[in-house]
């Protein structure tokens, strides 16, 4: 969590099986952890290295030139791999790992998946890889600008 925009990011990936073939999706999301608004997402139909570090690459250039930034992501292979070293490191950016199955570290991101999956994955029948993108995009859209996603801070008294 963070006080300000564009300070402490996210990053995961996630897979989507297509019913009517046997393809995969996967999308690689960054998440500003300040809002949740997601800046940026990339999808393949490869889980690789290439992916994430573009999702990364993405967010750049939507962020000031001179941003102190931190990117949280869990230990999956995709942010272990030497091209995902030289990213952040390159780029001023301050990398931040989850601990092997701490999964509280990371949860921003899996709550999103949770969402994404839950208000338009699951129960739907998608024809092909790109009706699946067209409606992740849209979703993301959505997510991004109509879904209410107000933090309910919890209230303390002080005696």
């Amino acid at each position: 969590m963070t006080h300000k925009p564009n300070k402490v990011l996210g990053g995961d990936v996630t897979e989507f099986n297509v019913a009517s073939s046997e393809k995969k999706l996967y999308l690689s999301p960054v998440m500003d952890l300040y809002n949740s608004e997601i800046k940026v997402d990339r999808m393949s139909q490869s889980a690789t290295g290439r992916l994430t570090n573009q999702s990364l690459k993405g967010a750049l250039l939507v962020l000031t030139k001179d941003h102190e930034l931190m990117m949280h992501t869990d230990q999956g292979f995709h942010y272990e791999h030497q091209s995902w070293d030289t990213l952040p490191e390159n780029h001023s950016i301050c990398q931040s790992m989850s601990r092997r199955r701490n999964y509280i570290d990371h949860s921003p991101m899996e709550h999103f998946f949770g969402l994404l999956k839950q208000e338009m994955f699951y129960d739907e029948a998608f024809e092909s890889i790109e009706q699946l993108k067209e409606r992740i995009d849209t979703y993301i859209f959505w997510y991004n600008h109509d879904r209410n996603k107000k933090i309910k801070r919890p209230v303390t008294h002080s005696i």
